[in-house]
């Protein structure tokens, strides 16, 4: 892991794949919404009470293969852990959408929101994790080309949009 203590803009959090330790203590930081202390700030693990009360998953992980912008380990075939590689300050919009899409709006259409890991330092606040429930995969969008649009639009909008 890489900390800036000056900057934490557009820095790399994780270059490489993380190992399978790792993996699983940043699953119990944010399942137990535990705080570390950091030499300029802390690292704060914050989690959903539905996943702080779910069945402890940290041994069964595995890191996800293929290229991809951040890293990602499946704990079970329960919960989806993203590790940011680019690390910026302030809000992260992965985060805040699908935050918000959980538990305001209660879309049921987008993998729930469960919790985050945050590097605090003062005012500054950076998204290094994030872990939603995990849904199975089904394909890409270029297999849906075949799928009638009203199948589609049932599925992604499940209220009449006028």
């Amino acid at each position: 892991m890489l900390l800036s203590p000056n900057s934490l803009t557009a820095r790399p959090f994780c270059t490489t794949r993380p190992s399978i330790r790792l993996s699983r203590e940043i699953y119990r930081i944010i399942r137990e919404q535990r705080k570390l202390r950091a030499r300029r700030g802390e690292i704060v693990g914050s989690a959903t009470a539905q996943f702080a009360a779910a069945e402890d998953l940290s041994a069964n992980s595995s890191v996800m293969r293929g290229e991809q912008s951040n890293s990602s380990i499946l704990f079970g075939t329960q919960y989806f852990l993203k590790i940011f590689r680019k690390l910026e300050e302030g809000i992260n919009p992965d985060v805040e959408i699908t935050r918000f899409l959980t538990e305001r709006a209660k879309f049921p259409n987008v993998p729930a929101f469960a919790g985050t890991l945050e590097y605090r330092s003062g005012k500054n606040t950076v998204v290094l994790a994030l872990i939603q429930a995990a849904i199975p995969n089904e394909g890409d969008a270029w297999s849906l080309r075949s799928i009638p649009s009203a199948v589609i639009t049932s599925a992604f909008c499940p209220v009449k949009l006028t």
